[in-house]
């Protein structure tokens, strides 16, 4: 399949999801964009894959409207990647029922894998109706969320990450998990694994989007709770600093993971002590505890409706 260029997409995705053409996109291009949805023409199918139908006309899509009501996200992880990954990893892109727009940037921050490294930031924006409208009809339709099963297996790539989309809106509420997304799209799921592809690239690159002015004022996303993650280390693993919190004991971090890790809800003051916050997670700090374990510290923004399943 040919790679879709990133910036013809992020450019007239909102403009097709609202009933535009690749011929004449709405956003002022910067190149001429190709037809956005290459291979994924609904066409005939034999497979379980059902095309979209629910939202394929212009009427208002409806979902949850609450500050903390997820109505899309988006999650890529897993696979093949060091332990701190996976300790840190956070959806790429969430969408709130009020607007909130919450993604991980690209434009700065440095990956998984130095000690101490922090994670690319958190940043987030605020959507309009229309722009809601506009990603909604987008995601249900050419994103194949519609008609959507609640997983996608494939038996080829042991390694690959899983791709994760949950979706609360049009009166559907699921989750959709697919394996090693972009690196298997053939086979009879072909419609579903190139929609949902497609999906992907634009959530994931959201920063474009956010700089034509779909997200409004953009900023550092700043919560006053982080999720932090103690894993069990050992000598010559570098340099450990001492124990950062003097109003905590190892007891206050609840065993976790059949005890060789600890987790607890710190707040932004307590992360502070062992990293620049805001941020979008910092992997790796190596710690020494009072009693002299050895530990390294992960930590990552709870995101709003974390904290309110968390009770903060």
């Amino acid at each position: 399949m040919n790679k879709i260029p990133m910036s013809a997409v992020l450019l007239c995705v909102l403009a097709l999801a609202c009933g535009g053409s690749p011929a004449s996109p709405q956003p002022v291009p910067t190149e001429s964009p190709p037809a956005a949805t290459p291979n994924v023409s609904p066409r005939p199918v034999t497979s379980p894959s059902a095309a979209p139908t629910s939202t394929a006309g212009g009427d208002r899509i409806s979902h949850p409207t609450g500050a903390s009501d997820v109505i899309l996200q988006y999650e890529m992880g897993g696979g093949f990647v060091p332990l701190e990954a996976i300790i840190t990893q956070v959806p790429q892109f969430t969408l709130y029922g009020d607007g909130t727009v919450i993604w991980v940037s690209q434009e700065g921050g440095v990956r998984v894998g130095l000690s101490g490294g922090t994670l690319p930031p958190l940043v987030e924006g605020t959507m309009d109706d229309e722009a809601i409208q506009a990603l909604l009809r987008f995601a249900l339709g050419q994103g194949r969320l519609a008609g959507a099963r609640d997983h996608y297996a494939q038996d080829t790539c042991a390694d690959c990450p899983t791709t994760t989309f949950r979706l609360h809106a049009d009166g559907l509420q699921k989750v959709v998990t697919i394996d090693a997304l972009g690196e298997v799209n053939e086979g009879p799921d072909a419609l579903d694994r190139n929609g949902f592809n497609l999906l992907a690239q634009t959530l994931g690159a959201f920063d474009e989007q956010a700089r034509n002015g779909v997200a409004g004022e953009v900023s550092h996303y700043d919560p006053a709770f982080y999720r932090v993650v103690l894993s069990e280390a050992q000598e010559g693993m570098g340099d450990f600093g001492a124990w950062p919190w003097p109003e905590l004991a190892l007891a206050d971090f609840e065993p976790w993971e059949a005890g060789w890790q600890r987790r607890a809800v710190l707040t932004r003051d307590e992360v502070a002590q062992v990293a620049d916050v805001p941020n979008g997670g910092v992997a790796a700090v190596l710690v020494e505890d009072p009693e002299g374990g050895l530990w390294t510290v992960g930590a990552r923004a709870l995101l709003p409706h974390e904290m309110e399943e968390a009770g903060r």
